[in-house]
């Protein structure tokens, strides 16, 4: 459609008759409304607007550590070993397999005591899922979740991704062993959100999105208990900002921690499981500046019969 006129019509009846026009086009356009219940939903977001991500799980520690009170074990002897290595564990394609540590004996800091992964494991009293690492300048515990294969030979196996961070030495780093708790993970989540109020009270906030495990909602049959407890601990914290998310069978996102103190998180990417991920859109800040405006009367006519006056294409 094509539309010329001067500003006296774009005033007027000119105006009626863009917006007939515009309607009349939107009408004459089929939409097809189709509902995926199997596949993959993608969120893409324009504009230089700071995003914070955050993520919480919540996890029980089975040694009874906390952020406070860290872990009295560490890792005493442990072997490092790569794909393709005669002390690597596993047998393979060294193309699809990863580097792992292979923990030997572990020890009480406290009393000195050393015990073997085996021995260490049958002190608690709960089955753990998961065994924390957090070697001494890390901030919270990088979580392995266990499975058959982690024990090999009498030694607990953490498989690593590869990476730069988790190929470091784990020899004297602390570590936990956890497990998936319903109160643990409302306790993780209110605290997490509390912090998140206290380090964004001087920013203004746009919005947020939220992606959730459907294990903890949104029904109250969850492990939660509660309906839609997530993204209710989130109104509750943030009462008059909107936010938009779903539950999901995995979430991606920066990897959960445990006992991490700072609230926001990036990088370390990955799948997984019974987690929460926030992200918040803040307004951006921007520099004050000096800006010369040309608001003389040749240079507004000018700019209005450039862009009102002359046919243009919509």
């Amino acid at each position: 459609e094509r539309y010329g006129g001067n500003l006296d019509d774009l005033n007027s009846k000119g105006k009626e008759e863009l917006f007939n026009k515009t309607l009349e086009l939107v009408n004459s356009r089929e939409y097809h409304v189709t509902e995926v219940s199997d596949g993959i939903f993608g969120l893409g977001l324009g504009g230089a607007v700071p995003v914070r991500s955050i993520v919480s799980r919540g996890l029980r520690s089975l040694t009874g550590s906390n952020s406070d009170v860290p872990s009295p074990w560490c890792i005493n002897d442990v072997t490092f070993a790569r794909p393709g290595e005669d002390a690597y564990p596993f047998r393979g394609d060294p193309a699809l397999l990863k580097p792992t540590h292979m923990i030997h004996s572990i020890v009480d800091t406290g009393t000195g005591k050393v015990l073997s992964p085996t021995s260490f494991f049958a002190k608690l009293d709960d089955q753990p899922e998961y065994v924390g690492i957090r070697r001494p300048d890390d901030d919270g515990y990088e979580l392995h979740q266990l499975s058959p294969f982690s024990f090999q030979q009498d030694c607990l196996v953490v498989m690593t991704d590869g990476s730069q961070g988790q190929t470091l030495p784990l020899k004297g780093a602390s570590v936990d062993l956890f497990t998936l708790d319903a109160q643990s993970c409302l306790d993780d989540l209110d605290v997490t959100l509390s912090r998140l109020k206290q380090v964004t009270s001087d920013e203004v906030l746009l919005g947020g999105i939220m992606f959730s495990c459907n294990g903890r909602g949104p029904s109250e049959r969850s492990m939660l208990r509660e309906n839609m407890a997530d993204a209710s601990r989130f109104k509750k914290y943030f009462p008059d900002i909107p936010c938009l998310g779903f539950y999901a069978g995995g979430e991606i996102g920066p990897a959960a921690l445990a006992g991490n103190r700072n609230v926001y998180q990036r990088g370390k990417a990955c799948l997984q499981g019974f987690t929460v991920v926030f992200a918040l859109f803040i307004v951006p800040v921007i520099e004050p500046g000096s800006f010369h405006v040309d608001d003389s009367e040749n240079n507004v006519v000018n700019f209005l019969e450039s862009h009102f006056c002359k046919p243009r294409v919509l």
